[in-house]
């Protein structure tokens, strides 16, 4: 039978079994204390590629390690460089990422996508970094914020969000569900394809408006999103610890 095995991946204690001139580029960090939330994991089936998301502890700035098994080799390496886990750091702004949050992650044709609570002095905001598949390590990844403070996304409301965005895509739109912690509801940003907006959705709790199993208590947080029949589903914690699920249709009704 096979066995377990373990290695380190990054952070003290890491090895390094790259070619020189990808020193300080690829390899892990060697003093940064890392591995905070380590929520975000996808697999990218077009570039056959495994991705974590995780906290860099002593940046405080979004982590991502990754692994290709189809061959791809993004600064001319060779053998054994290629088949190796390489490393960066993501959304370096002077605002740190929070430290509780879980990082959501989602792959659409031909991108994958990380949301993420970004730190403010009073409030937090909904931050969210992308890049095409092939693209990692390098200047690719985009960076913007949807909601909170720093939200450009339409309907932002500025108010402060915080815990687990939970990310899905659908052949039609991508979606992270989070937690409104000023008003104590569920909250969803949502990108159809083709329109190249981002639009911010009120689902759950008090003050929402449509009924369709809506509650006035305290929603939101602890956010699990999936796919359901091509359609963003999400489970989330309610009021008294209870387990609610709600399905977004593609028309862009609510049901929990």
């Amino acid at each position: 039978a096979g066995a377990w095995r373990y290695e380190i991946l990054d952070g003290p204690g890491a090895a390094c079994p790259r070619k020189p001139a990808e020193i300080g580029y690829f390899c892990p960090s060697t003093t940064s204390n890392v591995g905070d939330e380590v929520s975000g994991f996808v697999w990218t089936t077009g570039d056959q590629t495994a991705h974590l998301f995780y906290r860099n502890n002593t940046t405080g700035t979004l982590r991502h390690a990754w692994f290709s098994l189809g061959g791809y080799c993004y600064t001319g390496c060779a053998e054994p460089y290629l088949f190796s886990w390489r490393f960066e750091d993501l959304d370096t702004g002077l605002a740190p990422i929070s430290k509780s949050t879980k990082i959501g992650v989602a792959e659409t044709p031909g991108q994958i996508h990380a949301f993420y609570i970004k730190d403010g002095a009073s409030s937090n905001s909904l931050g969210h970094t992308w890049t095409n598949w092939g693209t990692y390590g390098g200047a690719g990844w985009g960076v913007e914020y949807l909601d909170g403070p720093l939200g450009r996304a339409l309907y932002a409301s500025g108010d402060s969000v915080d815990g687990e965005p939970g990310a899905v895509g659908t052949s039609t739109d991508l979606t992270v569900f989070y937690h409104d912690a000023t008003r104590d509801i569920l909250r969803s940003a949502r990108y159809k394809f083709g329109a190249n907006q981002w639009v911010i959705g009120e689902l759950d709790g008090y003050g929402t408006s449509g009924g369709f199993g809506r509650t006035e208590l305290p929603v939101g947080r602890f956010t699990t999103a999936l796919n359901i029949n091509d359609r963003a589903a999400v489970a989330y914690l309610g009021a008294g610890n209870s387990l609610r699920i709600g399905i977004l249709g593609k028309d862009d009704v609510w049901t929990s």
